[in-house]
């Protein structure tokens, strides 16, 4: 009866635990057969340990990986994806390339998570993010890095790899300290909405429809010439890297209407022509702030246009932003378009300097709130005549007080 009893005991204690790992529908992993195991089956996967796998895996259902805010290391690639995947809660660095989404599918990489690509350096083509084929579907809010020369997140402009959606967000970080950040050769949409994008440049845009309405974009390469590549691209040290060049799924089009785009060394935007194609792609920036004037020459005519201390304004929100900061002693040249700065109308070709406001008392410092609507805010001083009104009032009261007084006496 005893043996009976323990045998029961130790069948309902191996229950319990495995109630315990099944009930939230959630499949607890520590090892790498384990994770293997449970990516067939699919569904939500949580890790409890750093992982580390000799192979890339393969996603073929409906994955969501919490990483538990563990490591998991590939001595390979990371995930080939052919079904929705999303990756949350930690880290994964790989020895080449990170993710690969295919086939229709959605890869979601959230702004907990971090793909880590190319941990030895030494390969190409390793990104950290590739993305291809109709339909398929790329979403970042988290971080993606690349060593070497590679992209972090890259597409592939080779016939029947185009059809792709590339989504970047508030939060985002898409960096690649020796190479281009964002290589997009597609025929598809690219959105930058939000996130920091980073590199030698930092996107190159060389086929599909691109809007980019917020997120920096910012490059601290080298500048360098432009050069026409039939199987990838080079670096110019531009922030933004426009490239007509007949490429297969056909030339790009470009709308800027918001973010901000700085380079250390080149420009920041620039707009080429190479394989025997004819004018550059140009009037496509409608917003955002630039590091130098490559803002205008590449503005839609419609738009104003102003530089404030060697940065560069386009659109309404950008400008008027730009006005509300200035202070005194500040100069504004309008480059295209009419500007009002309090009440102050600057056209195109010429300036405006915040003049200094002085009162009574010269030795107060004078502030003077600068509105985009052209209106002044009061000035933040003492007036002298305010304060004699004042006084004087004080004194009157105080008269008429001791007056009554003295009567009542």
């Amino acid at each position: 009866m005893k043996k009976v009893l323990a045998t029961i005991l130790a069948l309902v204690m191996a229950l319990s635990v495995t109630a315990t790992a099944w009930a939230d529908g959630v499949v607890k992993v520590g090892t790498a057969e384990q994770l293997k195991a449970a990516v067939a089956n699919g569904g939500e996967i949580k890790l409890t340990a750093d992982v580390t796998v000799d192979a890339y895996v393969t996603i073929n259902k409906a994955t969501t990986l919490d990483l538990g805010g563990k490591t998991l290391t590939s001595d390979a690639a990371g995930f080939d994806v052919y079904k929705d995947f999303t990756l949350k809660n930690g880290t994964v660095n790989t020895a080449t390339w990170g993710v690969w989404v295919q086939s229709g599918a959605k890869f979601t990489l959230e702004a907990d998570a971090a793909v880590n690509a190319d941990q030895n350096t030494t390969l190409t083509n390793a990104p950290a993010l590739i993305v291809v084929q109709e339909g398929t579907t790329l979403d970042i809010y988290g971080k993606a890095t690349a060593k070497g020369e590679n992209f972090a997140v890259s597409g592939n402009g080779s016939n029947g790899q185009g059809g792709v959606i590339l989504n970047v967000y508030e939060g985002a970080e898409i960096t690649s300290p020796e190479g281009i950040a964002l290589y997009f050769p597609n025929t598809a949409t690219l959105n930058i909405s939000g996130g920091t994008v980073k590199g030698t440049s930092g996107a190159y845009i060389k086929s599909g429809s691109a809007t980019i309405s917020g997120g920096s974009i910012i490059a601290n390469g080298a500048q360098a010439n432009y050069e026409y590549y039939g199987n990838g691209a080079n670096s110019t040290g531009d922030a933004l890297i426009i490239d007509k060049c007949n490429y297969p799924g056909g030339n790009p089009t470009v709308s800027i209407t918001g973010g901000t785009f700085t380079s250390a060394n080149a420009k920041a935007v620039g707009s080429y022509v190479g394989n025997n194609a004819t004018e550059p792609v140009t009037g496509f920036v409608k917003g955002g702030t630039f590091s130098d004037n490559s803002a205008k020459t590449y503005a839609d005519a419609s738009v104003a246009v102003a530089s404030i201390g060697g940065t560069y304004y386009v659109g309404n929100t950008a400008i008027n932003n730009a006005v509300n900061g200035m202070g005194v002693g500040d100069t504004i040249t309008v480059e295209q378009g009419t500007v009002t700065v309090n009440g102050n109308t600057v056209t195109a070709g010429t300036s405006y300097t915040v003049p200094a406001r002085y009162y009574y008392n010269s030795t107060t410092t004078t502030t003077t709130d600068t509105k985009a609507d052209g209106t002044k805010g009061s000035p933040k001083t003492f007036d002298a005549g305010v304060g004699i009104y004042a006084v004087t009032a004080v004194l009157s009261v105080t008269g008429m007080a001791w007056t009554a007084k003295k009567r009542g006496n």
